[in-house]
């Protein structure tokens, strides 16, 4: 079996829809949008992991070179044709293919046809596909981004491109490429407000799921950062801001409220979101002052901080720079204990006699005191449900039939010192997914960690064992967990393991989605043929969610039924399959395995 990397070859670019016509400049501030924020840790960023890239996807008018998102007319003429080009700013390495959607808002035009330019590059006959429809196209629900199948009749096209299946041919960076060309017709007078085309991951074929607007880098699923949108509007003359027409009279860049300079004073047009807690002024108009509006200020600590501080919540409740046990406030309270233990084990990130109140959270921390440095440690955590709620336990109970497995810390001659274990856990959620090493432990090598979670006896719960170290160098002292502190506010300990709670994965699988993002496009047809051609990694280590057409073998033929549901309309994958389908394989007589789930 392979194991879990991340595929550094490929690339796949979402570019999207651009328009052609006769415009007078105006700038993008108004039609930029956000398509992918490189601040958002939701996103695993910023780092290398993120899904964000710096690519710009725009939609221009008067040609590639120069051209503005807007285009403006004089006057209108019922049927008067735009031509458009879909273009972008390439500045990734490895663009191998794309997808994308693309949709006018309202019924303002009618999409008279699309073409594929070619793209940037070779792209040998029946070297690779290229989907290019603008029939029987719908979208989501009420305009959700994130759903399962479209069901709505919509106006708009999907494009999806593979440069080849076999040839690394890929899209050249640091220059603008143009991609599709389409012909609109304006059906009505959209005056100055205007009307937008724009790209979409909430259209695409009917019965079929929507199609995402992407790229890959290194194998993985990619978003660009900006998307422009193309406008087009009656022409405007330039005068004072109106502060609630949608337009930017004054062309300054800002629209209506955003003008400050303009519309602060305009409190019916532009009321303040909430009140400025600490200028005397009632800014929100609700009738309370600064701090006595508790709906607005009560989170703003600087201007009106509490009286006194929360011990356990990793904020500076009332404002005098120290946090929690650090704060003079918590010393000696059962949250911030001044006796610190020698040797102990606690639910949390500190010291603790308290309860531990995970919730509805999906992870929690066990900590390690140890006042001198430790070879390693064992212990046991017992689950019992009540109602709603789980306890979490410490216990030396669990484990095999007449092999406990006891509550133990070993200090640095091997010597066993049994720990203190003053506080629980409790959790809404009662069985436990995954147990890893915490921060303290997380960079050894050469040690040996493991956890079981179905104990023989004491359950149900799950144990743990770590030796820090399984054959240290000759005369040398290998890896050890460093001491803690022996005194100290709040009293120093170890993180040492990280669990995780929910359902435990192993066996289970969604068929086809072999990028485990819970969503069937071209990434996982590109994943299934790089796999079977060029044998590169598996990007999730399950074999059988790469067998699409469920004949017991992965090869270029299960990119095929993928292709087919996601853009013609094809059958749907032999179960388990489906975005809200993650179980066992139905027809299990073949030979693959699923150690990891690619399921989210």
């Amino acid at each position: 079996m392979r194991k879990i990397l991340c595929l550094s070859v490929g690339g796949f670019l979402g570019l999207w829809a651009v328009i052609l016509g006769l415009s007078t400049p105006v700038g993008a501030q108004e039609v930029e949008r956000v398509g992918c924020d490189p601040a958002d840790p939701a996103k695993n960023c910023p780092g290398e992991e993120c899904s964000c890239v710096d690519d710009i996807l725009e939609v221009v008018f008067d040609g590639i070179d120069g051209g503005d998102p807007v285009f403006e007319y004089d006057t209108f003429a019922a049927g008067m044709e735009i031509d458009m080009w879909q273009i972008g700013d390439i500045v990734s390495q490895g663009v191998q293919g794309w997808s994308l959607g693309v949709s006018h808002v309202g019924d303002d035009l009618d999409l008279l046809s699309v073409t594929y330019i070619g793209g940037p590059g070779e792209m040998a006959v029946m070297g690779g596909i290229s989907i290019l429809d603008f029939a029987d196209i719908q979208s989501c629900v009420d305009g959700v981004l994130d759903c399962k199948n479209v069901t709505v009749p919509d106006f708009g096209y999907i494009q999806a491109v593979i440069m080849h299946f076999k040839k690394m041919i890929f899209v050249e960076p640091g220059v603008r490429h143009a991609f599709a060309t389409a012909k609109y017709a304006l059906k009505r007078d959209v005056m100055a407000t205007g009307t937008r085309i724009q790209v979409t991951s909430g259209i695409g074929k009917a019965d079929s799921p929507p199609t995402d607007v992407n790229l890959t880098i290194g194998g993985q699923s990619r978003t660009p950062s900006i998307w422009i949108d193309g406008l087009i509007r009656q022409q405007i003359t330039v005068g004072d801001e109106v502060c609630d027409d949608a337009v930017d009279n004054d062309q300054d860049g800002l629209i209506d409220c955003l003008d400050v300079d303009d519309c602060a004073d305009d409190l019916v047009a532009c009321p303040p979101d909430m009140e400025i807690c600490d200028d005397t002024i009632d800014n929100d108009g609700d009738g309370l002052i600064d701090c006595l509006d508790v709906d607005d200020c009560a989170d703003d600590l600087v201007a009106c901080p509490p009286d006194m501080e929360i011990c356990d919540d990793t904020i500076d409740n009332d404002g005098d720079g120290l946090i929690d046990c650090l704060d003079s406030d918590c010393v000696g309270t059962l949250e911030c204990p001044t006796d610190c233990a020698a040797w102990g084990l606690y639910f949390g990130s500190a010291q603790s006699e308290v309860i531990h109140p995970v919730g509805a959270g999906t992870t929690y921390a066990i900590s390690m005191r140890n006042v001198g440095d430790s070879l390693g440690f064992q212990l046991g955590v017992s689950l019992a449900t009540n109602g709603a709620t789980t306890t979490h336990t410490f216990a030396g109970t669990l484990g095999r039939e007449n092999a406990p497995i006891d509550l133990l810390i070993s200090d640095d001659t091997g010597t066993g010192q049994t720990p203190e274990t003053p506080n629980t856990a409790t959790s809404d959620i009662s069985t436990v997914a995954n147990v890893v090493r915490g921060a303290a432990i997380a960079a050894f090598q050469g040690d040996f960690f493991a956890w079981d979670g179905d104990p023989e006896v004491g359950g149900p719960g799950f144990t743990a064992v770590h030796v820090a170290d399984l054959a240290p160098p000759v005369g040398q002292v290998g890896n050890v967990i460093p001491a803690t502190a022996a005194e100290g506010v709040p009293c120093p300990v170890n993180e040492v393991l990280v669990v995780t709670l929910g359902i435990p994965d192993t066996g289970l699988f969604s068929r086809g989605d072999a990028d485990g993002d819970s969503k069937l496009n071209v990434l996982d047809a590109i994943l299934i043929i790089q796999f079977a051609v060029t044998n590169l990694p598996l990007s999730v280590d399950c074999m059988k969610a790469y067998d699409a057409d469920d004949d017991g073998a992965v090869d270029v033929m299960d990119a095929i039924p993928v292709l087919m549901y996601a853009f013609q309309q094809g059958p749907a994958l032999a179960s388990p399959f489906g975005a809200d389908v993650c179980a066992v394989d139905g027809t299990p007589e073949d030979s693959l395995t699923c150690t990891t789930s690619n399921c989210q």
